[in-house]
């Protein structure tokens, strides 16, 4: 039975999610189309780098992804206690990052230090903007909106690119997480799309294993380490260098539920591994996404 989303997301706790974007009639409108046979391909590249945009600004961590031709899937930690600790100077700064004025031309305008002295003066509105940040539906509209104009734009058209708004499910417990991860990773493969992780373009599975070989991808959403050193604090080391986090070789996957809920999710996706993908995810050092 479907839950509705608002029963689901408590805006006050952290939270981890499953989210699926489609694109209207499942049509292959980020990648090749064998009707028509244009290739929309380019278009993951730019969710890609929207997702790392925003997850930079967002009280938001990817733990997976995967951008197939025709949906998205997000393995999405949303944390308002993190957002909560900014000062009103930092709301300030992320929310006009986020939303930059514009030139004659449409080309952003770098934030200055008046501009949000400005806006950190108006308490009520950096506190709506403090929630916004930390809030999931905002991040998936940033995401979803910012493409389908973009797409449109290509396309010389109007109107749905996505066919609705994001499907939601919670993911309540460690186990959950983990599963979900792998069920997203594994999704080019299931379509046959793909052989090997190794080969699952677009991919947080794909970034992870790039990453571990020294060749991390650019412009790529920084993953969320399934292993981290119990003394390192990822929710808050926002603005480290790099794709992905050092991690101890003496922990457990179980710590990626820290700071989240816990109880057994409805509903885990029960993925089909390979003793080969499933090795390959062990040894990458964060999460993946899907189908």
């Amino acid at each position: 039975m479907t839950i509705a989303r608002h029963k689901q997301v408590n805006p006050e706790e952290p939270g981890w999610y499953h989210t699926v974007s489609r694109c209207v009639r499942r049509a292959r409108l980020c990648g090749f189309d064998p009707e028509t046979g244009e290739s929309f391909e380019h278009r993951k590249t730019w969710i890609q780098k929207r997702l790392a945009h925003l997850e930079q600004l967002f009280a938001a961590d990817v733990a997976a992804y995967g951008i197939m031709d025709n949906h998205l899937h997000l393995v999405v930690h949303m944390d308002p206690i993190l957002a909560s600790e900014w000062p009103r100077e930092e709301v300030a700064r992320r929310w006009l990052e986020l939303h930059p004025r514009r030139d004659g031309y449409g080309r952003a305008i770098p934030v200055d230090e008046m501009e949000i002295a400005r806006l950190a003066e108006d308490e009520d509105l950096v506190e709506r903007r403090r929630k916004q940040l930390a809030d999931l539906s905002t991040f998936m509209r940033e995401l979803n909106e910012w493409v389908a104009r973009h797409s449109n734009r290509e396309d010389g058209v109007s109107g749905r690119f996505w066919q609705g708004r994001f499907r939601c499910q919670k993911l309540l417990d460690p186990t959950a997480v983990l599963m979900c991860c792998i069920y997203v990773d594994l999704n080019p493969i299931r379509a046959g799309l793909a052989s090997t992780p190794e080969e699952s373009h677009f991919t947080s599975i794909h970034a992870r294993i790039q990453a571990r070989r020294g060749e991390p991808l650019q412009n790529a959403p920084r993953l969320m380490p399934i292993e981290k050193s119990p003394n390192q604090d990822w929710r808050r080391d926002r603005r480290c260098d790099g794709l992905f986090a050092e991690t101890a070789t003496n922990t457990s996957p179980s710590s990626i539920g820290r700071g989240a809920p816990c109880a057994r999710a409805s509903r885990a996706p029960s993925p089909t591994t390979s003793h080969r993908s499933s090795s390959a995810l062990r040894s990458t050092p964060t999460n993946g996404a899907a189908r």
